[in-house]
């Protein structure tokens, strides 16, 4: 007896194709509240702030992680000492790809001095 699979669509996904390693990064900041909430902590010290955060950078091509704290406050200077931080150890790459909360003019003009 033979049994035939359901055909079914392929999943979409969004590839980003780089050139090479160091080419494109992607930023993100995340509170590490959610992992404390989610390994067991009590609740009151979960609420009790939203962060710490960490700014994690992503290289597209290697698919290498660096991490680097920020601290309690996800100030974009806080943000900025630890982008600095994660460059130094990186590199510089060709562009940075991150959400709305880095897209302040601020951020941005710094990017483009570090060039």
């Amino acid at each position: 007896m033979l049994f035939l699979k359901e055909f079914r669509k392929p999943r979409k996904f969004n590839s980003y194709l780089t050139s090479g390693p160091w080419n494109i990064y992607q930023v993100d900041l995340f509170s590490l509240s959610r992992i404390m909430k989610y390994m067991g902590f009590e609740k009151k010290d979960v609420e009790a702030s939203k962060g710490p955060w960490v700014l994690n950078c992503i290289d597209m091509y290697s698919r290498y992680l660096e991490l680097e704290y920020v601290g309690e406050s996800e100030a974009m200077v806080f943000v900025k000492q630890a982008f600095k931080k994660i460059l130094a150890k990186m590199g510089k790459p060709f562009q940075v790809q991150a959400d709305d909360e880095f897209n302040t003019y601020k951020f941005r003009e710094f990017v483009k001095i570090e060039e």
